[in-house]
């Protein structure tokens, strides 16, 4: 067990020590009202000359001595109970100190971990030729969309159900759902070449379900983008960032062409303030 059971089990424990601690409590009072009713009757029946007034006090008192034991019993089996109660009380604190022990060590342990792999992940890197070195900068400088970013925006995978309401402006047009809220920017990723697609939409697969908006890779450039991408990921809007620059005019008309061909909203983002994308979700 976990230090959250054992302290969920001190808590009902505590609770029950509560309501036994009344428990004894209304039982002793009972005890002492019932000898307090005999004592009354004996006096009473001292102090009478009447035969019959003497005789119905003494038994009467004699009930009540009845009722003063019955009442003082089950004061002493609820303090047995009272008694296994902290008995009780006092393993689970033992337990839960343990497994607080034990879960703090767990956690020393994996920030040793952590740290260990991050130190040799630091001597691999600094282990790197010179000319690796190069190839890579080399690369990147060839081609600045290698090295691109891509990001993702919406609910994870907790495998908790929520109820997912979308309302987003495009331009202006607006529209409301329920459904996904997710959203997925591509950036300069060139999402052409197979290889890389494969490890985007494997990368980003326990997330796809969530996502109703897709960015176009490039600015909707047709040199970095394939049809692949609306099947895989099924957004319900499409964003191409895309202004008109010099001899680039994106969004490629293959890319808009397959947009309307899914069925898809694709809005192009310009430098315009009436093109902006503004979108909101709520998890409910």
């Amino acid at each position: 067990m976990g230090s959250e059971s054992y302290r969920s089990e001190l808590v009902r424990l505590q609770k029950d020590e509560a309501t036994l601690s009344k428990e004894l409590a209304r039982h002793q009072g009972d005890a002492a009202k019932a000898r307090a009713a005999a004592n009354a009757k004996r006096r009473s029946a001292a102090g009478s000359k009447s035969a019959s007034t003497i005789a119905t006090n003494l038994r009467g008192a004699e009930g009540e001595d009845k009722k003063a034991v019955d009442a003082a019993k089950k004061a002493a089996a609820v303090q047995d109970r009272l008694a296994g109660n902290a008995s009780r009380q006092r393993d689970k604190q033992r337990a839960l100190d343990g497994a607080l022990k034990s879960e703090t060590a767990s956690r020393d342990r994996a920030a040793d971990a952590r740290m260990r792999k991050e130190k040799d992940h630091a001597r691999e890197v600094s282990r790197l030729s010179a000319a690796t070195v190069h190839h890579v900068y080399a690369t990147v400088e060839n081609n600045v969309n290698v090295s691109s970013m891509c990001l993702y925006s919406g609910p994870l995978p907790d495998r908790m159900a929520h109820a997912e309401r979308y309302s987003g402006t495009f331009g202006k047009w607006g529209c409301r759902a329920d459904g996904g809220v997710g959203w997925l920017a591509t950036g300069d990723a060139d999402l052409k070449d197979r290889k890389r697609r494969s490890a985007f939409l494997h990368h980003y697969r326990k997330l796809l379900d969530h996502v109703v908006t897709l960015t176009i890779p490039h600015h909707g450039s047709e040199n970095n983008f394939d049809p692949e991408l609306l099947t895989r990921v099924a957004p319900s809007f499409c964003v191409a960032a895309a202004d008109a620059v010099g001899k680039w005019r994106h969004p490629g008309t293959a890319i808009v062409q397959a947009v309307a061909s899914h069925g898809l909203f694709l809005s192009v983002v310009t430098s315009a303030t009436s093109s902006r994308v503004e979108e909101s979700g709520e998890l409910y």
